[in-house]
């Protein structure tokens, strides 16, 4: 049985899957329906998430044309993504008093996050996207020729005429810049999204070895258990854990030798 959700109507995940019919369980015994409680719920096997690589992300911020007023929101919106690891869902809540300057002593701007459940957080902002960020504010059509106002959205849609008012973006619309760009850089559909750019900011920096519990208070989670799924090894560094390994190995012969 395969139930349908997805996007684009083909199948949900089997997360997903486990979730619709449990909610169909619940129903049928209130029904008294003994024989669709016996549904099988497909196996959730949780595995490395896909990610995308750095030559694979660099691709994506080259291609927004940066001469053009969309162009400069779309290469800070797919910053703001990737290098800071926001939801889709906080991009689109960011005011412009979300925006803060360095700290005393500290180096970069930050953004203050409005997560799940209301939560705010503190996200630093990288010093190259800020940079991609104050080249939209410069242009921000809310910006009046002077600055935005405290409530003005960070990120908004570009009417096709001049005199159109910006509205907030949409989630979908959010997709739709994400999707567009991302194909245009030979990023494969599966990973067209916007949270692949978060599961690309969370799987490099646990494979950089930020530890796990700064790694879920810049993420937002409630549960060190959803930031812990991100930290299966890839593929592709097997090879070098197994470095790392060999050379742990020889360290402790030379250490036993020496002895």
């Amino acid at each position: 049985m395969a139930i349908a959700g997805g996007r684009g109507g083909g199948p949900a995940s089997p997360a997903t899957q486990r979730v619709y019919l449990s909610m169909i369980r619940a129903l049928a015994r209130q029904l008294g329906r003994d024989d669709a409680t016996d549904t099988r719920v497909p196996r959730h096997e949780p595995g490395p998430p896909e990610a995308l690589t750095d030559t694979d992300y660099q691709n994506l911020l080259r291609v927004p044309d940066r001469r053009t007023l969309r162009g400069k929101r779309d290469h800070a919106l797919l910053g703001i993504l990737g290098d800071c690891g926001l939801r889709a869902a906080e991009l689109r809540g960011l005011r412009a008093r979300d925006l803060r300057r360095p700290r005393a002593n500290g180096r970069h701007h930050q953004l203050y996050v409005r997560g799940k459940g209301g939560k705010e957080r503190a996200v630093p902002v990288p010093a190259e996207t800020m940079k991609a960020l104050e080249a939209w504010l410069k242009v921000h059509p809310l910006a009046r020729g002077v600055a935005l106002l405290d409530d003005d959205e960070l990120f908004v849609r570009i009417g096709r005429r001049a005199h159109e008012e910006p509205l907030p973006l949409s989630s979908e619309a959010v997709y739709r810049i994400v999707r567009k760009h991302s194909l245009a850089a030979g990023i494969p559909q599966r990973l067209a999204h916007p949270h692949a750019l978060r599961t690309y900011w969370v799987t490099h920096a646990l494979e950089s070895n930020v530890p796990i519990h700064e790694v879920k208070a810049h993420l937002g989670h409630s549960d060190i258990r959803t930031t812990a799924a991100y930290g299966a090894v890839r593929p592709e560094n097997i090879g070098s854990i197994a470095d790392v390994l060999d050379r742990r190995h020889q360290a402790a012969r030379r250490s036993g030798r020496q002895r």
